[in-house]
């Protein structure tokens, strides 16, 4: 089950990442995107709840107070660094996420998955060392999309830390919640949209390619707290290098992009990180279930 989950997150994620440089994102305003996000994760919400039972919901609202809020921090940051920065870079920038989640995470890391962490982290900065082989398209801005990513990374790994302490106290659905963080995040998405009112009257109406665009990442929205629930904040970081390998063959081919062997080095010790840190994982496993 939470295999399926992790690889189904980090196909939409490659996804979502490619469809915003498709779907010429610079046109269309940050928060209303957000808002019909959220909207629609709202709405698939209330009926799941409804099919599940209401008398389920929890009374307790202010403890997705801070999910939310940094949900909307991550949400802003990672679509402008998604924008300003091609789909590979973008994903393996974003992958400090890990690192994030495994200071903040409750779960105590063996020597082994320390170590692939710090793996990690030189290859995140080899990959940064010489960006003169990315990819350069009209609204790319390196510097400010590897600064809003990386924003955005603090604020997911913080977002996703809290709201999986929430749930796995409860042994309600993981709908109820979903939906008090969804309706949470149109409250702080029309707030946003309110400051740019002018901009967004200007705005271009929503292309098929765009409401796609928001589709699939609210599909994403709704599939994160099930993989919190059924493993941590700190493994489903780790499915985001499943994404990277992903964008780094579709940014090949969309864009015929030839990276430095600088990069590829970064890419091998990201990718070694991944699997000494998944390696143990399943070790531990095997060991609880004899």
């Amino acid at each position: 089950m939470s295999t399926k989950l992790l690889i189904a997150l980090a196909v939409q994620r490659t996804i979502y990442n490619v469809l915003v440089h498709r779907a010429g994102v610079e046109r269309y305003s940050a928060p209303l995107v957000l808002l019909m996000i959220d909207s629609i994760h709202l709405f698939v919400s209330v009926i799941m709840v409804s099919l599940t039972g209401w008398t389920r919901v929890p009374s307790n609202w202010r403890a997705m107070i801070l999910p939310a809020i940094l949900a909307l921090v991550k949400n802003n940051s990672l679509f402008w660094g998604m924008m300003y920065l091609d789909p590979s870079l973008h994903q393996f920038v974003y992958q400090i996420n890990i690192i994030f989640a495994s200071l903040i995470t409750p779960i105590r890391l063996s020597t082994r998955q320390k170590i692939s962490i710090c793996f990690l982290f030189v290859g995140i900065c080899i990959i940064l060392y010489n960006r003169d082989d990315a990819v350069q398209l009209p609204q790319h801005h390196h510097l400010a999309g590897i600064f809003f990513t990386i924003v955005g990374a603090g604020a997911a790994a913080s977002s996703h830390q809290a709201f999986e302490d929430i749930i796995k106290k409860e042994t309600g659905s993981v709908w109820v919640r979903q939906l008090q963080l969804s309706a949470l995040g149109v409250v702080g998405a029309i707030l946003s949209c309110l400051q740019e009112y002018e901009y967004i009257i200007k705005s271009d109406p929503i292309s098929d390619l765009m409401m796609g665009l928001v589709l699939v990442k609210c599909t994403g929205d709704i599939i994160i707290p099930f993989v919190l629930k059924y493993t941590s904040n700190v493994v489903k970081g780790f499915s985001d290098t499943l994404a990277v390998m992903m964008a780094m063959v579709l940014t090949q081919v969309l864009y015929h992009w030839h990276p430095h062997i600088n990069f590829w080095i970064g890419a091998v010790l990201i990718f070694i990180a991944a699997f000494m840190f998944n390696h143990e994982k399943e070790k531990e496993v095997k060991i609880l279930t004899v």
